[in-house]
């Protein structure tokens, strides 16, 4: 089982980090398509379309994580044949996100920018993956006040309470 120890940040100026993603790979956008269907707050369904200049790539998954305990938790994932991940989309459809998720590299780190789509549409989420809790980082142009501990931005909870519902204040 995989330990992730994962911080995720607002996007206060998309276009900025758009344009890191488009450098990221000498001038073409990559990026996977995500739909994600919730079985429950913890487990999920997701199909991933990844997508570069003249390819397309299809990949299924169901992933199990624990309880965050902070900035980490476990996370199990197995890949699934095409009809069963067709097939569990379909059964919890009416819980799902959608997303186009961008990757930027910036002073040696990963990062992965979430752009949301439908009933969330306009929230934009950047988030790194660490070695460690106290690796240190710096932030990318455009992107501003941490989310991580905030059960409001979880995947999970954009299905229960979306983007749409919040009063522009927060």
């Amino acid at each position: 089982m995989h330990r992730e120890i994962e911080r995720k940040f607002l996007i206060e100026d998309p276009s900025s980090l758009l344009k890191w993603a488009w450098e990221y790979d000498g001038g073409n956008y990559v990026n996977w398509d995500i739909w994600q269907a919730y079985i429950n707050d913890n487990v999920r369904v997701r199909v991933q379309v990844l997508k570069r200049t003249r390819e397309r790539e299809v990949h299924y998954y169901l992933t199990i994580k624990s309880r965050r305990e902070g900035v980490k938790r476990k996370e199990f994932e197995i890949e699934l044949e095409e009809k069963y991940g067709k097939e569990l989309l379909k059964e919890f459809k009416d819980n799902s996100v959608k997303k186009s998720r961008y990757f930027v590299q910036y002073k040696g780190k990963d990062w992965e920018v979430d752009v949301f789509q439908g009933v969330n549409d306009g929230l934009f989420l950047a988030e790194i993956e660490l070695e460690s809790e106290d690796e240190q980082f710096e932030l990318p142009p455009g992107v501003g006040k941490e989310v991580t501990e905030d059960e409001k931005y979880y995947n999970s909870n954009l299905v229960k309470n979306p983007y749409k519902n919040w009063s522009k204040n927060g």
